[in-house]
């Protein structure tokens, strides 16, 4: 008899926390699926255990606690949304394969700070693990930070890079945020509440309503946004699939490390020409880097992660790429009109068309808009002469910067041309400028090369200004290993 009033005793209590579904004339931007009780009853089994708080020991979390997890009606709801419905399923299915690439490199930060591993699953809720995800609040990345709290917690954001999209340093700072939003309520569910609405927004509920808990709190505050109501649930039911994927029918294939090398680059190096040389997929190296805007890096000290297997040759393909990435010094933010054209703002500004484009991700036809934002480089460039690729022959051509007292007859001398070539590929009509870009055509020759003891592809490549890609080509090379003695055939100008 005792113990069936002990059993009743703690229904009384439970059921006074937990929060009963509100009805509304207007309809509601999320409602918490329907469960059906006989669906789910696995969890049935294992006991409701009521939310308690973890005591903070100072105020840096020293000991590695977990989250507690509670069992209710909303959390069920979401259980069952995510093992029994379609659209649910799918998306967490979805989330658990994204997952797989951040898993050990996130959790091993939030350990580290002392936090639960558990937190990781709140990115499942933010992004779903879009790097690029971007909300109508205007919060961005993989944990959803805001311009204003990203500033604070160290993030940078630019013309050149958004840290908030970068996954590891958002991960540093979501950590640092979320270990100070526990350290202010003492309370897990609190914190990740805060997390989504705001740490004002839940204080402010919290002393309105002098509620304990989390649970207490959503029951109470009528006009808190249902979003936030259903974030717990929603990352409980998560966490508790995780815990036992095969239980509820998932299969989580095999985590894939977080592995790469970071180099160094000082300025603008183009990874249309890095992922060229290198046989690096492009992709790779934007997923690698996700935080650049452009298919540049900055023209600032910056760190590119690069495949770990990859960092020899990237290194002697961005020492190739010196001559032609340290170009302008400066940049500004220039604002499209009616009627602007790429060519006219090029021209304005006499810097290269394509250069401009490729900065501002256009592709041909180069079609602008009205109030459109570009970046135009302006100052004296830090080199005079550089060599590209043409986008459509893929052929070689120099880059000239006209400089002060340079004529047309000059310059074509200097570069073995005609004055009527360079006036045609240049479309010039009146007088050169300072700063002025000029098309130099580019006339190859091949020589034959004799590999000597202690030479590199790597070596060789830039002793000629090409890329062991090139050489790989001319010669029909499977692997950029050679030998003394070997003969190779290399383009030259």
């Amino acid at each position: 008899m005792g113990n069936v009033l002990k059993i009743l005793l703690c229904g009384i209590l439970l059921f006074s926390c937990v929060p009963h579904q509100r009805k509304s004339k207007k309809p509601l931007q999320e409602k918490i699926p329907k469960v059906k009780k006989e669906e789910i009853k696995p969890h049935l089994k294992k006991p409701i255990v009521q939310a308690k708080k973890i005591t903070v020991i100072s105020q840096s979390i020293k000991k590695v606690p977990t989250i507690p997890i509670v069992l209710n009606e909303r959390v069920k709801a979401y259980l069952y949304y995510y093992t029994h419905t379609s659209k649910g399923r799918s998306s967490l299915k979805k989330h658990f394969t994204l997952a797989r690439y951040y898993k050990q490199m996130m959790e091993k930060i939030l350990v580290k700070e002392g936090l639960p591993r558990e937190l990781f699953y709140l990115v499942f809720i933010e992004s779903g693990f879009d790097n690029h995800a971007y909300s109508p609040s205007h919060a961005c990345g993989p944990w959803q930070f805001i311009a204003t709290t990203a500033y604070q917690y160290g993030l940078k954001i630019d013309e050149w890079v958004d840290e908030r999209k970068d996954p590891e340093l958002a991960t540093k700072a979501a950590a640092a945020y979320l270990k100070d939003l526990y350290n202010q309520f003492n309370d897990w569910y609190l914190a990740a509440a805060a997390y989504n609405a705001g740490h004002g927004i839940i204080q402010r509920l919290l002393k309105k309503y002098k509620a304990k808990d989390y649970w207490c709190l959503i029951k109470k505050a009528k006009e808190m946004k249902l979003e936030t109501k259903n974030y717990v649930p929603k990352w409980l039911a998560i966490i508790t699939i995780a815990k036992n994927p095969k239980k509820y029918g998932f299969n989580i294939e095999s985590e894939i490390p977080w592995n790469y090398e970071k180099v160094t680059t000082t300025g603008l190096a183009d990874l249309f020409t890095l992922a060229q040389d290198t046989g690096i997929k492009l992709s790779k190296l934007k997923m690698l880097n996700p935080a650049l805007k452009r298919p540049f890096t900055p023209p600032y000290p910056y760190f590119l992660r690069v495949p770990k297997e990859k960092i020899e040759i990237v290194t002697a393909a961005l020492q190739a790429q010196i001559e032609t990435t340290e170009i302008f010094p400066h940049f500004y933010i220039y604002t499209v009109k009616s009627g602007d054209t790429l060519w006219e703002i090029a021209k304005k500004s006499r810097k290269y068309i394509h250069f401009i484009a490729k900065l501002n991700n256009l592709s041909p036809p180069y079609l602008l808009r009205p109030g459109q934002k570009l970046l135009i480089p302006y100052g004296e460039p830090r080199k005079r002469v550089y060599v590209e690729k043409d986008e459509k022959s893929g052929k070689l051509k120099i880059i000239y910067t006209v400089k002060s007292g340079d004529t047309l007859w000059d310059i074509a001398r200097l570069f073995n041309v005609s004055i009527n070539h360079l006036k045609k590929l240049n479309k010039i009509k009146g007088y050169l400028q300072p700063g002025d870009q000029l098309i130099i055509p580019i006339v190859t020759k091949i020589i034959i090369y004799k590999v000597k003891k202690g030479d590199t592809l790597w070596d060789i490549a830039r002793r000629f200004k090409t890329t062991p890609k090139e050489i790989m080509l001319l010669n029909n090379l499977q692997s950029p290993l050679i030998h003394p003695g070997d003969k190779l055939k290399i383009k030259t100008m």
